[in-house]
């Protein structure tokens, strides 16, 4: 055997210092212990980008209403507004459930934002997932020319996808946050004369106010996502080639920066709502450029296939089946944050059409809430995704290699892990320190809203739990590369289970006037399509056999085989 051959035929004619770390974590270390390796950091990068999304949605209920100048300048402040001081004088003369803080359509305008910054974290998080994917794949076969290749698609896909996919979503932006927000009929509050339609202005500029403000924290957001699209690429190459430490430190650096522009520009500027976001997009070209220039380290010591020469146009060879291949499975991770932003936008409008026809409510009563509970979720989620996104690196290598057992054992895993932090989190937040978390969003036990606060992020962190048997099951279909059935796991909460659920939830809560029918749906839908999901990917796993690959070619046994051969003939 000709081991040069060997090595061009396999790619591997450079220096082995590149993947000598894939090599240690994978091939050297047990399932165990790399999986925790990997999980672990992807857990704490996942979990510190949680956290500054959490501490940055706090830091604007609690600190923009302390801030002289965006009230003076906003007309915010009621005292200086006669009209608006008048309006809610009656309103809390006369104990009208109609919320009047300014903390109350902060939290409004981030429940509006919401379904279309979830898109935006789709569309990293598909980019990352596919591309690590696809590169660790040809890693675990150890086709290292075609993980250069993968490598230069990737960027450029993710450069040209990330463009595109903002434009469009800029000009949904003008469609999607106010379709969620409806105009509250205040017929139900028994007011007459002026003081009707006093109350009416007032209420209908809240609502403006709080579409106005959604609209320019999302389109900012939308803006930059091409930043946070390439961070999330290159970290998640990164951990791929078994580089996680420092990639980590650098996420931590760039959230401290986001959370320390966030009090500045939240405090001392008149930009509102905007200054978060603004905080946000900096800290996203903070944290690019920091990649860049350490992977552009890593080339000067050859210690990475991740090369710029390899990114020259010159140089540039478009594979159509890496670009399919990474569409089709990342496509399942943009779909299911896709589905879960349409289920919320649907939720979130049907609470704003049935709220006061079933209760007498202000229609924008549950919405205030949601902006206090979904940043709660969505800090615990970040966790279980950062779990499953460096289960998947696991996965996706060991089903390259054909090593079916470790496959098992690191779903096993992962499923185990999974649901032991979301139930830590369900007691944290929900037994241990409810009134702390609700605090931080200015609802407090004196507040009219606080029972229904408390009920609602029971139901969602609960969610949490189930979640973990849809997002485990849907794992496995992508790491091992199976894009259909990864697809239709990954909607399975959001459409096919979610949209019909909600609508039939509408139907019986507006029928029998009970609008817990329509709070408790998001949980049984949740339970309906996690258990489906697990169990036909259990099924899968054990019951339907994988076709048999071909083996790839093992450098160091043909290292060792060269070795014996000279040895031998010396």
């Amino acid at each position: 055997m000709n081991l040069d051959k060997e090595k061009e035929k396999s790619g591997t004619s450079f220096n082995n210092k590149s993947v000598d770390s894939v090599v240690k974590l994978f091939e050297k270390t047990s399932v165990f212990k790399s999986l925790n390796k990997i999980v672990f950091l992807a857990v704490v990068v996942s979990l510190a980008t949680g956290i500054y999304v959490f501490v940055d949605q706090i830091l604007m209920v609690r600190i923009l209403p302390l801030n002289p100048i965006f009230k003076d300048e906003t007309f915010f402040d009621f005292a200086y507004n006669s009209q608006w001081k008048q309006a809610i004088d009656i309103i809390r003369t006369q104990q009208l459930n109609i919320q009047t803080s300014v903390a109350s359509i902060i939290r409004t305008s981030i429940s509006l934002s919401s379904p279309l910054t979830l898109i935006c974290t789709a569309i990293t998080l598909m980019l990352g997932l596919g591309i690590s994917i696809n590169y660790s794949k040809m890693l675990g076969k150890q086709d290292y020319t075609k993980a250069k290749v993968v490598w230069n698609n990737g960027f450029f896909l993710t450069l040209i996808t990330s463009l595109v996919t903002s434009a469009i979503l800029i000009g949904l932006t003008f469609f999607v946050v106010p379709i969620q927000s409806k105009t509250t009929n205040i017929d139900s509050f028994n007011l007459t004369g002026n003081d009707k339609i006093l109350v009416q202005d007032f209420v209908n500029y809240c609502r403006d106010l709080s579409i106005t403000w959604a609209k320019e924290y999302a389109l900012i957001l939308i803006g930059f996502n091409v930043f946070n699209c390439f961070t999330m690429v290159f970290i998640s190459l990164l951990n791929s080639e078994g580089k996680n430490g420092i990639p980590t430190a650098f996420i931590l650096t760039a959230n401290v920066i986001n959370i320390g522009l966030d009090v500045i520009l939240l405090l001392f500027t008149k930009l509102g709502i905007s200054g978060a976001a603004i905080a946000t997009s900096i800290s996203w070209i903070a944290s690019t450029s920091i990649f860049l220039l350490y992977i552009y380290i890593l080339n000067k010591k050859n210690d990475t296939l991740l090369q710029y020469k390899s990114l020259n146009i010159k140089n540039f060879r478009f594979d159509k089946s890496i670009v399919i291949f990474i569409f089709a499975i990342g496509m399942s991770s943009l779909f299911r944050n896709a589905s879960t932003a349409i289920f919320s936008l649907v939720q979130q409008s049907i609470y704003g059409s049935i709220t006061n026809q079933v209760t007498g409510l202000d229609n924008s009563y549950y919405l205030t809430i949601l902006g206090a509970v979904s940043p709660i979720y969505n800090l615990f989620y970040s966790a279980i995704i950062g779990i499953i996104r460096g289960a998947r690196t696991v996965i996706t290598y060991n089903h390259a290699k054909n090593n079916i057992d470790n496959v098992k054992k690191a779903y096993w895993m992962t499923m185990v892990m999974s649901l032991a932090y979301a139930l830590i989190f369900f007691i944290l937040v929900c037994f241990a320190l409810p009134k702390q978390f609700l605090w931080l969003f200015d609802i407090l036990p004196e507040n009219d809203n606080f029972n229904d606060a408390s009920k609602l992020l029971m139901i969602t962190m609960a969610q949490l739990v189930l979640l973990v048997l849809a997002i485990s099951g849907m794992l496995y279909f992508q790491s091992t590369g199976k894009p259909i059935t990864s697809l239709i796991t990954s909607i399975a909460y959001g459409i096919i289970f979610g949209i019909p659920g909600l609508f039939i939830a509408r139907a019986i809560a507006v029928a029998t006037g009970n609008i817990d029918c329509f709070v408790f749906a998001p949980l049984a839908i949740m339970g309906v399509s996690g258990i489906v999901v697990c169990g036909y990917s259990s099924w899968y796993l054990y019951l339907r056999k994988e076709k048999q690959k071909d083996t790839p070619i093992d450098i160091q046994s043909i290292n060792n085989n060269e070795s014996t051969k000279l040895s031998t003939q010396k």
